[in-house]
């Protein structure tokens, strides 16, 4: 996941690059572009790095599971 998330630049700035050759838009806010897919990507990031019983405890079924067990 770390990769993915380091590559989120080069992605970005090779549409920016693109976008400027072929169709000639110039996108000045790039920067925040990668922000704002670094910020997207952090929430399934942190939910994979969770153990399955934090992420049933996260929604709600912890305490089915814990009972049913017996």
């Amino acid at each position: 996941m770390c990769s993915a998330i380091t590559l989120v630049p080069f992605g970005v700035l090779t549409d920016v690059a693109f976008d400027s050759m072929y169709y000639g838009r110039d996108r000045n806010l790039f920067p925040f572009e990668i922000l704002m897919f670094w910020i997207a990507a952090l929430v399934p990031a942190l939910l994979a790095s969770l153990r399955p019983a934090d992420i049933d405890r996260l929604i709600g079924l912890g305490s089915i599971r814990d009972s049913s067990d017996g």
